[in-house]
């Protein structure tokens, strides 16, 4: 159940860090 745990923060982490370069590009408006 460890790695289902671990997947699913690496899964929340990328889909953040998606989330802030879109939210960053489309504030700058670029």
């Amino acid at each position: 159940m460890a790695d289902m745990v671990m997947v699913g923060i690496a899964v929340l982490a990328i889909a953040a860090c998606a989330a802030l370069l879109y939210a960053l590009e489309r504030g700058t408006g670029r």
